[in-house]
């Protein structure tokens, strides 16, 4: 808006002497005062994003209404973002407490005296980039193997740049993430100190940094591996994708990038079939034990690739974590078999999930070998009873015998001891139906000696 301009006349009459001068003139002459308004609007506005702030700078405008601008401000659309030099005369500006990742656009208006501007044109759309925001939902479980398996959400905000990894921290420390540095959700935690307590933050990362770390996840206390047995199995093909059926989920040939599914047991009574496997048996692979089952062996397969890759396997529902699992490396060419132990880290579902790298396909072969379970067997408990020592004389010959097992308990062993080495036992044996424990000797010795008998005993805590 243009300062207003207003206009005055003001009209003068010269006379010469006292006399009545018909020919007298009269001078006119106008001034001219200035009202001030308020500015034009700054132009140019141009905006260059930053780490949530973005860099504003503009040109003054070239109408101050008649008055000297005395500062400008800059607004965000959308809100939220603050002009740290609000006020100031500089025409380049700082707008910080921005977003990451949202689009922003910027308009900048003049104050002088009487008032302030209208908004500017709005500036060029600028997306400020930075470090991801925090990961959410942390949650940690102990599983049997003496490891932690750490599940979250990804941050809402990934800082304007796709997240390259997540990588999770122990407290206290010692913990090791093993899949560091991955893009999967779910990472497992080792080299954990059995019966100590922690909690887990996890911070996510691309390309501009790494953003600040989650909330600790729940406290959790790892636990010693119980002792796990192996059972055979008769090799069985429970996959085949050359003879799946459709609906199954795995008819080949199987597609890279893509997680593939069978269950890590079935039905007792049921078979394989819809797999392409066996279609008469569960080849031993059912329930029970099923959801007891703690890894499954199982013997891998590929046909005839035409390309150099690797198949990745996991009982865990995410492509990330599957590839980073290699079971097979395999080359061009060249059918390969290999057994791979699946480990079952979360008990009771027991899956199989499979995948290969992006671009690939292929026709494999599961063959289930066996499956490891947590050892049923019980210790025993035992105690032993020993006789009173039995002297036996120089030259002489002598018996010692143990008490009886007591009632509930089976004797296991026996042994017998002497205070001279010159003691030769003649006889050293179960008896009294199998109850005490007999040692004989014969006492070479110049002098006299003690004989002992000790018997062992046992039997199932319980019973």
């Amino acid at each position: 808006m243009s300062a207003a301009t207003v206009s005055t006349t003001t009209t003068t009459t010269l006379t010469v002497g006292t006399a009545v001068n018909p020919f007298s003139t009269t001078f006119q002459s106008t001034t001219e005062s200035v009202i001030p308004t308020v500015p034009d609007p700054p132009t140019n506005v141009l905006a260059i994003a930053g780490n949530a702030q973005a860099g504003v700078s503009f040109v003054p405008p070239a109408n101050t209404g008649g008055s000297a601008i005395s500062g400008y401000t800059v607004s965000s659309h959308p809100a939220g973002g603050t002009d740290s030099n609000a006020g100031s005369t500089s025409i380049s500006h700082t707008v910080v407490g921005l977003t990451n990742g949202i689009a922003y656009n910027f308009t900048v208006t003049a104050t002088n005296a009487v008032g302030t501007s209208a908004n500017s044109v709005p500036s060029n759309s600028v997306t400020p980039v930075g470090p991801p925001g925090a990961p959410t939902g942390v949650i940690a479980t102990a599983n049997i193997f003496s490891q932690v398996i750490v599940r979250f959400v990804a941050p809402g905000n990934n800082g304007g740049s796709p997240i390259t990894g997540y990588s999770v921290s122990s407290n206290p420390a010692g913990g090791v993430d093993s899949n560091a540095g991955g893009l999967a959700t779910m990472h497992t935690i080792v080299g954990l100190t059995i019966g100590t307590s922690y909690t887990f933050t996890v911070t996510a990362t691309n390309s501009l940094g790494t953003g600040p770390p989650s909330a600790p996840s729940n406290a959790v206390t790892t636990i010693a591996p119980p002792e796990m047995v192996f059972v055979p199995l008769m090799p069985c093909r429970i996959m085949d994708t050359r003879n799946a059926v459709t609906g199954s989920g795995v008819q080949g040939p199987i597609l890279g990038d893509n997680v593939y599914h069978i269950p890590g047991f079935i039905t007792a009574g049921s078979n394989w079939g819809q797999y392409g496997g066996n279609g008469s048996a569960d080849c031993g692979l059912a329930n029970p034990p099923g959801a007891d089952i703690h890894a499954v062996a199982i013997v891998i397969t590929i046909l005839n690739p035409n390309f150099d890759a690797f198949l990745g396997v996991s009982d865990v529902n995410n492509l990330s974590m599957v590839l980073s699992n290699v079971a097979l490396n395999f080359s061009h060419g060249q059918g390969l078999s290999t057994m791979y132990i699946v480990q079952q880290t979360q008990i009771g579902p027991n899956n199989i999930y499979f995948a290969l790298p992006a671009g690939l396909s292929a026709q494999l072969i599961f063959d289930v070998v066996g499956y490891y379970v947590v050892s049923d067997a019980t210790a025993l408990q035992c105690t032993t009873q020993a006789s009173a020592p039995v002297v036996i004389g120089a030259g002489s010959t002598g018996s010692a015998i143990s008490p009886a097992c007591s009632a509930g308990y089976a004797l296991t062993s026996g042994s017998c001891d002497s205070t001279s080495f010159s003691m030769k036992l003649t006889s050293d044996k179960a008896s009294g139906s199998n109850t005490t424990w007999t040692c004989s000797a014969n006492n070479l010795g110049g002098s006299s000696a003690n004989l002992t008998a000790t018997v062992n005993c046992c039997r199932v805590p319980g019973k």
